[in-house]
């Protein structure tokens, strides 16, 4: 079968648009759209927000799914700032793109393990970033914050 180079564009069009958009640690959050593509393809996925805290501690919580269903928050400061992502599902998501310029330290953190021969989950603690990941096949559970971004009175327990 013979693809037409508008049928590829078309079809990678698609799959940009329906995919879910993340946040980045440190920057604004990402809004998916709330409507189907023109062109009748899959829906975009929903976004659930809700707010927590209050005063100027208040923050709130924007939840997608990626494609393989693995649920994405991202905890927004009152001033707009994504201080916290957290995800859990059946495949881990991409952390890259969530992490944004805090990803490069996660890296080397983890270049440093394979050299020491460490496996499992990961307890990354600095001062710049926090990263505890972990799971089996098909559940797959984590956070990364930045400690300096924090909104004070945020109870690290509800950053789930």
């Amino acid at each position: 079968m013979k693809l037409s180079t508008f049928s590829l564009a078309a079809g990678l069009g698609c799959a940009l648009v329906c995919a879910p958009a993340l946040a980045v640690l440190g920057g604004a959050p990402n809004a998916a759209a709330s409507t189907a593509p023109a062109d009748g393809g899959a829906a975009a996925p929903a976004i659930t927000i809700r707010s927590a805290g209050a005063g100027a501690d208040a923050y709130r919580i924007q939840e997608s799914r990626t494609e393989a269903g693995t649920a994405v928050r991202e905890y927004v400061d009152a001033k707009g700032v994504v201080f916290c992502v957290a995800w859990d599902g059946p495949q881990m998501p991409n952390l890259p793109a969530l992490f944004g310029d805090y990803y490069a330290r996660y890296a080397d953190y983890l270049k440093q393990r394979r050299q020491q021969g460490l496996r499992g989950p990961v307890q990354m603690q600095a001062d710049a970033l926090v990263v505890e990941s972990g799971g089996r096949m098909r559940g797959f559970k984590g956070r990364a914050y930045v400690p300096s971004l924090m909104p004070a009175n945020v109870d690290l327990e509800t950053l789930q």
